[in-house]
């Protein structure tokens, strides 16, 4: 803002003249326009990517679930089985013990 005064002398009347200059800035013009393909670049705009990636890690998962179901069957059936020859071995030794006292 400019401010301007300005003193007229007529006929012996001083005249005082004030001027206001506003200047109002030009901001610089900006196109957004954007084309179709800027705008679809994203990854979850290609759909052919995001069905691949998760396909994939479905099936990962999907293995892995897969083991650890075979994991946890294969160590329950190892542990029955060590369970089942610990109980024929305590019948076998009871059944020796109850030999051993009727020959007493």
């Amino acid at each position: 803002m400019t401010r301007m005064v300005t003193t007229n002398f007529t006929g012996g009347t001083p005249t005082e003249t004030l001027t206001n200059t506003v200047s109002t800035p030009t901001l610089p013009v900006v196109s957004s326009t954007l084309s179709a393909p800027d705008l679809n670049t994203g990854f979850f705009q290609n759909n052919g990517t995001v069905a691949g990636t998760f396909t994939v890690v479905g099936l990962v998962g999907l293995a892995f679930l897969i083991f650890l179901a075979t994991w946890h069957l294969r160590l329950h059936s190892s542990l029955m089985t060590r369970t089942e020859g610990q109980k024929g071995e305590c019948i076998a030794i009871q059944a020796a013990m109850g030999s051993m006292r009727s020959s007493q």
